[in-house]
């Protein structure tokens, strides 16, 4: 079996999905917050109706709240739809993993509701569930990086890194000291 067909042969409900824990997008941001500490995750599906219409990541609230355009509101005040992007990206528990793992590329994001037929949500696949089934696959690194990465000094402020994080579809900033690298920094 050839590296791809192990993925291709792999569908998400075969995954370990998380449960997916899920908010109203009429809830106020701490609500979500709350949800994500609770459960010790950094993400929450996005519901109106009983339809899911997104996900929140602590990233996208972290990174909206260090805007000028929302840091002036009390985040008490600011209901979870602010946050929730308008277009959301799924997947079905059918769907071979390699198919959703393109997906998550495609629209640059970490995550993905799975959905069943019936439109219930069966968990949340991210990125983290799909390492293990491609370290199986003796896949190269080369296969999968960026061709570039951002840096950011040490003594820079935690909004600037916050900026270049939202700015780009790479999720971790090299923290280079002169021209050695000396750490990271990422969305968790």
């Amino acid at each position: 079996m050839s590296k791809i067909s192990r993925l291709e042969a792999t569908r998400v409900s075969d995954l370990h999905l998380d449960p997916g824990f899920i908010v109203s997008k009429a809830q106020k941001i701490p609500v979500a917050i709350e949800v994500m500490r609770r459960y010790d995750v950094d993400r929450v599906i996005v519901v109106s109706d009983s339809r899911v219409i997104g996900v929140v990541t602590l990233k996208d609230i972290f990174s909206k709240l260090s805007s000028k355009k929302i840091s002036r509101l009390s985040p008490t005040s600011i209901s979870v739809a602010a946050f929730t992007s308008p277009n959301i990206i799924t997947a079905h528990p059918e769907e071979n993993a390699l198919e959703g793992a393109y997906r998550m590329v495609e629209h640059n994001v970490s995550s993905l509701p799975v959905i069943g037929s019936d439109g219930a949500v069966k968990g949340l696949v991210t990125r983290l569930h799909l390492i293990p089934l491609m370290a199986k696959s003796n896949l190269c690194c080369k296969e999968f990086m960026y061709p570039s990465y951002i840096t950011i000094s040490p003594r820079s402020k935690l909004s600037l890194a916050l900026e270049k994080l939202s700015n780009t579809p790479i999720r971790d900033l090299i923290v280079v000291e002169g021209e050695r690298p000396i750490g990271v920094i990422g969305e968790r």
